[in-house]
């Protein structure tokens, strides 16, 4: 893989071992010759980052929309404004 690519994974991950994932995706990335990747883990954050379940879906909790925009804006400009991270069903 070439093209920018941001790995969000939450550290209370019960699905994968975020540790052995983190080393894996840093690992194949730089193998790759990707100069442009960013493995991110964010505490307290099971495997979906989601928050909690809401009346329109699940809510992307703060810290990952956040991360999220963080590191699309050097690479696509700034966001017009913040909409809700909630994903529908």
């Amino acid at each position: 893989m070439k093209q920018p690519v941001l790995v969000l994974l939450g550290a209370d991950d019960d699905t994968q071992p975020t540790p052995l994932t983190t080393r894996i995706w840093k690992e194949t990335l730089g193998a790759s010759g990707n100069t442009d990747h960013t493995v991110r883990v964010l505490p307290g954050l099971g495997h979906g980052l989601f928050s909690r379940e809401t009346k329109k879906g699940a809510e992307l909790v703060d810290e990952a929309f956040d991360a999220l925009v963080e590191w699309l804006t050097p690479r696509v400009g700034r966001p017009a404004g913040r909409t809700s991270a909630t994903v529908p069903r």
